[in-house]
């Protein structure tokens, strides 16, 4: 068991209407992680299916996945000042979930069927997104179609429907929730979006570009539609 303290695209039908809100009745949360209680992650071993056999190969094989499974939750962890980061524990088995927790533990996997689910005419239906995003009674659920999909931007987005993010009404946004794929990392306003729904919010960075890590080369400096090439383009400025 390996406990790492490290502090979503396409869906069931929650993607873009996931309800946020909590259980009056109990003290478990419903719909979204309450980010001042652990959050457990299960690798499931479908994810280094496709790894080779050969012992030493595999565990580099493994390894990398989890790297990028963890820089991807690391994206939003990072905004938060570190004595007040929440815990992300990862594990390999379900049995390592401790009983009653307050959050839903979140199973990450692997299918090559990617995709599917019932539309709102009960039908089966598959689309092409590279993971998908499922909220279940009891648990969160991620599914990663094929090992190239397993990549820090789409771990990032998908961590971040666990949080109970929804993709943003505007499909051109920078925003790492952006179901174009368009964001690829937790911009400052994600964070201070996530922080307007999520009122257990612990202390973070509100700062939007100046003076964080963020360079302006690299960042937007307004809103989600303030693209990297709009500013680069007004500031006139040459970016490696």
């Amino acid at each position: 068991f390996l406990a790492i303290l490290i502090g979503t695209a396409g869906c069931k039908n929650t993607c873009n209407s996931t309800i946020l809100n909590s259980d009056a009745n109990t003290n478990k949360q419903a719909f979204y992680q309450n980010l001042r209680e652990p959050i457990y992650l299960v690798l499931d071993e479908s994810l280094w299916a496709s790894c080779s056999i050969d012992t030493r190969a595999f565990s580099t094989c493994r390894e990398n996945v989890e790297v990028i499974i963890r820089a991807g939750v690391n994206d939003w962890l990072k905004h938060f000042y570190e004595p007040y980061r929440p815990k992300v524990m990862i594990v390999f088995y379900k049995e390592d979930v401790p009983a009653m927790m307050v959050n839903k533990p979140v199973y990450i996997s692997m299918d090559s069927k990617g995709c599917v689910f019932k539309d709102k005419d009960d039908d089966q239906r598959e689309t092409n997104h590279p993971a998908c995003f499922f909220s279940e009674a009891d648990y969160f659920k991620i599914i990663f179609k094929e090992p190239k999909a397993i990549t820090v931007p789409t771990a990032s987005h998908e961590f971040g429907h666990t949080l109970g993010l929804v993709h943003p009404d505007n499909k051109d946004t920078f925003s790492i929730m952006s179901p174009e794929g368009k964001g690829n990392r937790v911009l400052p306003i994600d964070m201070i979006t996530l922080c307007e729904l999520r009122k257990e919010c612990p202390l973070h960075d509100e700062t939007w570009c100046k003076d964080t890590f963020y360079d302006i080369c690299r960042c937007p400096s307004e809103s989600f539609e303030d693209g990297e090439a709009k500013l680069i383009k007004k500031a006139g400025l040459v970016c490696q």
